[in-house]
């Protein structure tokens, strides 16, 4: 780890009191940010003063990825299934792994005590995961939106529920109408 590296720390740093983990930090090169892990039984706080320059109680998207590497200690369920996330980065699995092709279990155990060069991951990023900015009907949410007040463009159903697959039908034929 070089000086200007930013090195991330998906918890469960060291076992000690403060003075220990100071030591150990002391060591290390770099920006260092922790996303705590269940062993860090410290408040983020206290990380900072010990010498992290950036603690986190829960995980966090890595800069620069649009919201595609989701880094948190334990393994993500957010990330399950979930089309915009193409890597969870974890920890907190000590010497196994998940059957899962977006989960990395980046616990430096598994990586023969190396840090990972996040470069790996981010450059293919833009032509992977889905883009935030779906369109609309297109959304995720879509069959599960309940209007209020009535709209023209949109059909539901006495619930108030969308009814996604008339108003698809209902936009298409106006959009030929146009």
């Amino acid at each position: 780890v070089n000086p200007s590296d930013t090195l991330y720390i998906l918890g469960d740093f060291a076992f000690g009191g403060s003075d220990v983990i100071k030591h150990f930090l002391s060591q290390i090169n770099g920006h260092k940010i922790l996303v705590k892990g269940n062993h860090d039984r410290y408040s983020a706080e206290s990380a900072l003063r010990m010498g992290f320059d950036e603690a986190y109680d829960h995980p966090i998207y890595l800069p620069g990825t649009k919201g595609k590497i989701l880094l948190s200690h334990y393994p993500a369920r957010e990330a399950l299934d979930n089309p915009y996330i193409v890597y969870n980065l974890h920890g907190h699995i000590h010497g196994g792994y998940l059957d899962l092709p977006n989960f990395r279990n980046v616990n430096i155990a598994m990586n023969g005590y190396h840090p990972i060069n996040m470069e790996t991951f981010t450059k293919s990023l833009d032509s992977m995961g889905r883009n935030r900015n779906e369109p609309w009907l297109g959304e995720w949410f879509a069959k599960y939106q309940v209007f209020k007040s009535g709209n023209p463009d949109i059909i539901v159903d006495q619930s108030g529920k969308i009814d996604l697959e008339g108003t698809i039908s209902l936009t298409k034929s106006k959009n030929r109408l146009t």
